[in-house]
């Protein structure tokens, strides 16, 4: 056994220099970290390192139909990028990458009847952002620019969510002087405050604030004090949804509360969970169990069902069988003040994930789970059978992503693709690489070639492939001089072109001639 798998890695490495890995399938040696920690690939077109997933379960005809994946993917603790999947075979599709600044939680909403790509961008430091939301058109142009109002930090990390009143609303983690001497600190403290806005997505004007410390008190919180560089994070504000009524639900992850707050004067209308719960459980009597929680989401205009990523612990472990953590669905009765448990949704080999978590309700039925600290996202049937189970690091171990999304995308982005070609080998034929950042529509991909550009001359077309994952190689099978990629829908139309590549010089090179064609017809 152990001989298979040292040979399984090194025809996975060889896979690696060539072209896409494909998610792996063998659980024993992924999770014994065998690839490492966060098993990752890098490519020849471009700098990026994205991850080498595991598959562990994929009931193709379970699972919903949408077509990306979204996450949040650090291949290390000190870099991050944002990055799409195509949800069909798990291969990247665009990514985000930034060297001085982090970027987190990308997902599609919806604006003005267009679909926007939506992420943050800013200074992170640990749990905590100061930056701005950017809104993205399908050609990947920042079309809005989304942040805080006169306060001493931009928008957080945790959420922007966009309502039906082209408003957003956002978080933010606002360091103020406080005396923090009765919970462990200095009366010359700093604390970490959690404020919510709404925000015109247009003009940016600051329409509603919300300070967490102008409601709870700091004796709410469920963790002890910390000394932290920026503040102590006494509540930790993650979600907030805008209820018809005008009002907000938001939770608070380190007070383990969702509270309905009223859109006028801010008041809680009604707490639930944490020290000033007012709710008790249906089935038990007592109060609600849930604790930690994240992304906790109503589903109806009264408010009666509600789902939320349950953390409920703080720690992080693998394997679990106690007080695990688990995508959660709640029925509120507000004539009893009581809440009822329904499903409950665990990781199929047991997970504790002390922060982040998301559960998304599919448009199908489905829930998408992403599980936080660990690198996992799960997909459940209406009746909880689990339809995907996958990985992008090892479980206990490895950092996950804050939320995990899937949703339908279309990119057509406005650079080229890009090429370079390689030789394994001094003796090998030479092999086209091609990638195209966030073009989501190419199915095939075409190599011309041609021995003269400045004049064109003879051009003609040597290789047809499939796309192969984000970056596909084309056997370079031509005594031409002057090579280049052309990317096509399913249709045959054109999408796009490399530049021209000089295989003489190793370089690319500048044409004065177009090559004259809208559509190829390939069979």
């Amino acid at each position: 056994m152990a001989s298979q798998s040292v040979l399984y890695l090194l025809l996975a490495l060889f896979t690696l220099v060539t072209t896409d890995v494909a998610p792996l399938t063998d659980f024993v040696a992924y999770q014994g970290g065998q690839y490492g920690l966060r098993p990752n690939q890098t490519y020849h077109t471009s700098n990026v390192t994205s991850p080498i997933f595991l598959v562990n379960t994929w009931e193709r005809d379970l699972v919903d139909n949408a077509s990306h994946v979204f996450l949040g993917y650090a291949p290390d603790p000190e870099t991050g990028a944002v990055m799409i999947f195509s949800a069909d075979d798990l291969s990247l599709v665009w990514f985000e990458e930034l060297s001085r600044e982090k970027v987190n939680t990308p997902r599609i909403a919806r604006f003005r009847e267009n679909d926007y790509l939506l992420y943050w961008i800013g200074e992170q430091v640990r749990g905590h952002g100061d930056g701005k939301w950017l809104m993205l058109n399908s050609s990947y142009d920042v079309v809005y620019t989304i942040t805080t109002g006169g306060l001493a930090v931009g928008a957080d990390i945790h959420e922007c969510r966009l309502t039906d009143e082209e408003t957003a609303l956002i978080t933010a983690y606002n360091p103020i002087p406080f005396d923090l001497s009765g919970v462990g600190g200095t009366n010359n403290d700093t604390l970490l405050d959690s404020v919510f806005q709404e925000v015109d997505v247009v003009t940016g004007r600051v329409l509603f604030t919300w300070n967490a410390i102008d409601h709870f008190s700091i004796e709410d919180s469920c963790a002890p004090y910390e000394k932290e560089p920026i503040g102590w994070d006494w509540c930790h504000i993650n979600s907030i949804q805008k209820t018809h009524d005008r009002n907000y639900v938001v939770s608070f992850s380190v007070c383990s509360l969702i509270v309905h707050i009223n859109g006028t004067d801010g008041n809680p209308i009604w707490v639930m969970g944490g020290k000033k719960n007012q709710f008790t459980d249906s089935g038990t009597g007592k109060a609600p169990d849930f604790a930690f929680q994240h992304h906790a989401l109503f589903h109806d205009m009264e408010l009666q069902h509600l789902t939320m990523f349950d953390n409920h612990v703080p720690t992080t472990s693998y394997p679990c069988v106690l007080d695990c953590s688990a995508a959660r669905f709640f029925t509120v009765d507000y004539a009893t003040m009581s809440i009822s448990s329904g499903r409950q949704l665990p990781h199929p080999k047991g997970l504790r994930s002390r922060t982040m978590g998301s559960a998304e309700l599919l448009d199908g039925g489905n829930m998408l789970v992403g599980w936080g600290f660990n690198a996992a996202l799960t997909e459940h049937t209406t009746d909880g059978r689990v339809a995907w189970d996958v990985q992008f690091g090892v479980l206990g171990s490895t950092l996950g992503s804050y939320r995990v999304y899937k949703m339908n995308w279309k990119g057509y982005p406005t650079t080229d693709p890009s090429i370079v070609v390689r030789r394994q080998s001094a003796s090998s034929s030479e092999i086209l690489y091609v990638s195209w950042n966030g073009a989501t529509e190419v199915r095939r991909w075409i190599l011309l070639a041609c021995s003269s550009v400045n004049p064109l001359n003879q051009v003609a077309m040597v290789n047809a492939v499939p796309r192969a994952g984000f970056e596909t190689a084309i056997l370079v099978d031509s005594p031409a001089r002057y090579v280049r990629a052309v990317g096509l829908d399913g249709q045959g139309d054109v999408l796009g072109m490399s530049a021209v590549w000089d295989r003489e010089s190793g370089t690319v090179v500048k044409i004065k001639s177009h090559w004259p064609f809208r559509r190829l017809v390939v069979r």
